[in-house]
């Protein structure tokens, strides 16, 4: 396994410098939506059943597609086909991993999009994935570190090129000869992605006939959304924010005002929580989905978490009442057959950033497990999971539920 400071591949790192490196500056002078809607053209262009002319190497986020997911897969593609050298004809491609009429969920990703002159129309969905396999095939996963859908089949794990991730390391394809292996509690993805990146980036960025401003400036911006989202504007106080979060930061806020020496971050970082709170108008099945995930313990029982950008009274008033909020999250239980389902509530007040938890235990052999769990959270939250398997908490601060 690589080191963090291996992530890298170290033969790459070997060729990059000026006196021996060749830039793939066919790319440089255009923009992502470019390279997006190459990459696109070159799926359309595969033959349903043939072996394709180059390697495909498909950067996949994890399945809530959410900011950092979509994010971290795009640059990772994007810096892989313009910094990386390649021995081998190689097309990278970044996949969103939902169905393109998802993307209407996500309406702060939509914002980051669009704030940056990107279509989201030119992203690469899971329909638009033509039928690949394993031999001509490459996966890197970004946010997360154990193969889903539509790569769930054990054949996979065998092309895994590399990981970056911040989620608990669930220590699988640690044998395998991956090219990096980075998996660190860091506050976003896309933190990792950079400093996968950085010492290639700084290098293209030294003096040369070359100008990069132009897409530098504009994946510094893209890049920088998530990390600010998910460490909450970098403040220390949330426990979120890691020294590599800050200095993947500092790097992409200099990149930016190469070209906008008036960008402020924190202006950046609040019309992003605002889009991302322009949430009222979605049914509770939408909201439940738009950003979760789902596993099976390895007691068999089927887990879900939903994270969602809305406080509880909001959403319970427009329900009618939290018996109706809870009624909600039972049927989207029921639906997809969980044993567990919880809801994370994230938002900006007045006091600063509020967090809330509701839990539905639909199997009762698990209730006593998240009483366990639970026992840092308040009485009140014990006692309604003991008696009725439900609990909605206000103002507290789990994470996760180890089940």
């Amino acid at each position: 396994m690589m080191s963090y400071n291996d992530s890298v591949d170290m033969k790459q790192l070997a060729f990059l410098t000026r006196k021996h490196i060749s830039f793939n500056t066919s790319v440089m002078s255009r923009n992502l939506d470019t390279f997006l809607l190459e990459a696109a053209s070159h799926l359309r262009a595969m033959p349903p059943s043939s072996e394709p002319a180059k390697h495909i190497v498909v950067a996949v986020g994890n399945e809530s597609a959410d900011l950092d997911s979509i994010i971290s897969s795009l640059a990772f593609s994007f810096l892989s086909h313009t910094l990386t050298p390649n021995p081998t004809p190689t097309v990278h491609l970044p996949l969103t991993n939902i169905p393109r009429a998802d993307l209407q969920l996500r309406p702060e990703v939509v914002h980051v999009l669009t704030s940056n002159s990107l279509s989201p129309n030119n992203l690469l969905f899971t329909e638009g994935l033509p039928h690949l396999t394993p031999h001509h095939t490459s996966l890197v996963l970004l946010d997360h570190n154990r193969l889903t859908a539509p790569f769930a089949e054990p054949a996979w794990s065998s092309h895994i090129m590399g990981i970056l991730d911040h989620h608990v390391d669930e220590e699988l394809y640690t044998t395998q000869n991956l090219h990096f292996r980075v998996i660190k509690p860091v506050g976003s993805a896309t933190s990792l992605v950079l400093h996968h990146f950085l010492p290639a980036w700084k290098t293209f960025l030294t003096p040369s006939p070359i100008t990069p401003s132009a897409w530098s400036s504009v994946l510094a911006r893209l890049m920088l959304a998530p990390i600010l989202v998910d460490t909450v504007n970098l403040r220390s106080e949330h426990g979120r924010t890691t020294a590599l979060d800050v200095s993947a930061a500092e790097f992409l806020i200099s990149q930016v005002r190469t070209t906008d020496t008036a960008f402020s971050p924190d202006a950046y970082y609040t019309s992003i929580q605002k889009a991302r709170t322009q949430v009222s108008h979605l049914s509770t099945t939408d909201l439940l989905r738009k950003d979760y995930k789902e596993w099976t313990t390895s007691n068999k029982f089927r887990v879900g978490i939903s994270s969602v950008s809305w406080s509880i009274a909001a959403w319970a008033e427009r329900e009618g009442g939290v018996s109706r909020l809870v009624n909600g999250v039972r049927e989207f239980a029921k639906e997809r057959e969980l044993d567990l389902a919880v809801v994370m509530t994230g938002f900006d007040k007045e006091r600063g950033f509020e967090r809330e938890l509701v839990v539905v235990v639909m199997e009762e052999r698990l209730r006593q497990v998240v009483v366990e769990e639970l026992e840092g959270e308040g009485g009140k939250m014990l006692e309604d999971v003991q008696e009725t398997g439900v609990a909605v908490g206000e103002g507290v601060g789990g994470e996760s539920l180890s089940i």
